[in-house]
């Protein structure tokens, strides 16, 4: 059993793209945390319980952002020689009102706007 907990606190993209893992609903995404440029962006995989609300979101706002708090565990994948890294999220809790992606109200972390 490895150390890899995981903690994140930003914007969870929803997009229409969950998909069936094991029988379970999954959704691949990311976690917005601060500015991309400067690595606060997270990619994780949501399944089972945490990808049903997340597609509950979906049908009610479409493609949207919602503040969460995540925790899971980080998995590296190898291909080859190439890692892959991701957070399998085992809890999810959601805050607020979801954005629309297309909507200017969206602020990731430290951008450094008013």
């Amino acid at each position: 059993m490895s150390n890899n907990v995981v903690v994140l606190q930003g914007w969870l993209e929803i997009r229409n793209v969950f998909e069936r893992v094991d029988g379970r609903l999954a959704l691949r995404t990311h976690v917005d945390t601060g500015k991309p440029y400067l690595g606060g962006r997270h990619p994780v995989v949501l399944m089972g319980r945490g990808a049903e609300l997340a597609r509950a979101y979906f049908e009610a706002y479409g493609p949207c952002r919602i503040q969460v708090v995540l925790y899971g565990r980080l998995v590296t994948l190898w291909q080859g020689e190439n890692p892959s890294t991701y957070v399998a999220v085992r809890h999810v809790s959601f805050f607020g009102e979801p954005v629309p992606l297309s909507s200017s109200a969206y602020r990731p972390a430290g951008d450094g706007r008013a």
